[in-house]
């Protein structure tokens, strides 16, 4: 008995859809031997009915094959289309592009942007057809990230009204103190002489960044450090006359690595999880980077192996 079948996955918005275009049988030898009995007698109309219980055969397994593709199909099409990581983001689960086959693989392009839950955002990714690459390893899975989708998040998060911050506690305090300001900009040591200060730190649109830093990779989560490369300020108005935006920016400067990027560091050293399917755990993670994109490369094995007993025979 042959039995051949061709099936396709393509992207049906968003999601994908599986649809069996050919599927056959043939049966080219039938014997069914009956012993014990009336055997003979029974063989005799079995003999004569071959035909039809060959066609039978060759009607009911191409039905069979079809109505699991269609039950596959189904679970395909229920995959989650976002995934929910706090009360404010939510990652973009949505297929991007068709899928794209190897002699021993399949590639899956998903969005991968953060969306918010709370505004509405702009769609920043473009959906080139990548073109990707473990550096010559041959692993189960590849998740590409490039900075589209850590500016989608900083605009979720910007977009959510979360980028304000009020500082009244710093590692070195007398930045907080009109006096530690008195030879950067006078006039605010003289209008105010010895006061405390706090800082109100207020973003007033979505930051766009050239990602750099550190990642790593350990069981299903990624973990990372970033760094300050440049940064740059400019006064926009000021109610205590004009000043020196140098020694200002100096000033700035530290506050940024000394405070921000140790807490934004905090956030990315408890680590995230990396989007697996349920059942499923990641094996042998190691990460590879190139100019545009930082990519990580994983194999996948059963979270319980014991469930493969329970998974259905197509």
């Amino acid at each position: 008995m042959e039995v051949g079948t061709t099936m396709e996955i393509k992207n049906y918005n968003g999601s994908l859809a599986l649809n069996a275009t050919q599927c056959g049988c043939s049966v080219k030898d039938l014997v069914i031997s009956l012993d014990g009995g009336a055997s003979w007698f029974y063989q005799g109309f079995i003999n004569a009915f071959e035909d039809h219980i060959r066609a039978a055969v060759e009607k009911v397994i191409p039905e069979n094959i079809i109505g699991s593709t269609s039950k596959l199909d189904s679970l395909l099409q229920g995959l989650p289309r976002s995934v929910s990581l706090d009360n404010v983001t939510a990652l973009n689960m949505t297929f991007v592009n068709d899928p794209q086959y190897g002699n021993s693989s399949i590639e899956f392009d998903i969005s991968g942007l953060f969306t918010s839950t709370v505004a509405k955002t702009s769609n920043l990714q473009k959906h080139p057809q990548l073109s990707l690459s473990c550096g010559g390893a041959s692993n189960m899975l590849l998740l590409s990230l490039d900075e589209d989708v850590f500016n989608s998040a900083l605009e979720a998060y910007f977009k959510a009204g979360s980028m304000h911050w009020v500082v009244d506690k710093v590692p070195d305090q007398s930045l907080l103190n009109t006096a530690g300001w008195k030879f950067i900009i006078p006039r605010l040591y003289w209008n105010y002489p010895n006061d405390d200060m706090v800082l109100n730190i207020s973003m007033t649109s979505s930051p766009v960044v050239s990602a750099s830093g550190v990642v790593e990779a350990s069981g299903d989560k990624v973990y990372g450090t970033v760094g300050l490369n440049d940064f740059s300020l400019s006064l926009k108005w000021s109610k205590i006359g004009n000043f020196h935006m140098s020694l200002i920016q100096g000033v700035i400067r530290v506050f940024l690595n000394t405070v921000c990027m140790p807490y934004l560091n905090s956030h990315l050293g408890n680590g995230y999880i990396l989007p697996v399917v349920h059942g499923f755990t990641l094996k042998d993670i190691y990460v590879v980077t190139s100019t545009e994109q930082l990519m990580l490369c994983s194999d996948i094995t059963f979270a319980n192996a014991s469930r493969l007993a329970a998974l259905p025979v197509l």
